[in-house]
């Protein structure tokens, strides 16, 4: 009973599985900055190997012989639910001709939102937009996560909870 109301009095202050350091806002543009890098682990990076997006990427750049797979990308960590989880927001790095592979003209780009699950992690949710918002909003224990776009007077933005292992789409606004 005192674990269950502890949990409930910790999610809804919205201090459980949250730093003060912590990066919760990102953007897509290629000049933005990841505050506190961190490295990406290999069971990350065996899942990118796997998306999509990367592989028709790879066949237009292939990966030089002393450069890995690593080297495309940027990672944040996060608390999107656990504190003692820690999630990583990814980030394709802005160099070289794989920019167009990952961000398009208007600057929209990917995230990979990757989830602590033991010892390795898995894919959350992949998302494009101009930006990635992570909320103090949380469902099911796990904070919720808004993507967003903009051209002219034209805006969007998605807002995704956690469903069942991933992230889904929970709402759509559009003016």
């Amino acid at each position: 009973m005192l674990g269950s109301c502890l949990f409930l009095l910790l999610e809804s202050s919205g201090a459980w599985g949250k730093t003060e350091e912590e990066q919760t806002s990102f953007d897509a543009d290629p000049s933005s900055q990841i505050t506190r890098p961190v490295p990406l682990p290999d069971s990350v990076l065996q899942i990118l190997a796997q998306d999509s997006e990367v592989v028709a990427c790879r066949k237009e750049n292939p990966i030089a012989s002393e450069s890995s797979l690593a080297s495309w990308f940027v990672a944040s960590e996060i608390h999107l639910g656990r504190p003692d989880e820690t999630d990583l927001i990814v980030l394709p790095l802005a160099q070289g001709n794989r920019l167009m592979c990952f961000h398009s003209v208007e600057g929209i780009g990917w995230f990979w939102v990757f989830r602590q699950v033991g010892a390795h992690y898995e894919l959350a949710l992949k998302t494009a937009g101009l930006g990635l918002s992570i909320l103090d909003l949380r469902h099911h224990g796990f904070r919720d996560i808004r993507s967003g776009l903009a051209f002219g007077s034209y805006s969007s933005q998605t807002t995704y909870r956690f469903e069942n292992g991933k992230y889904r789409k929970y709402r759509s606004e559009s003016k």
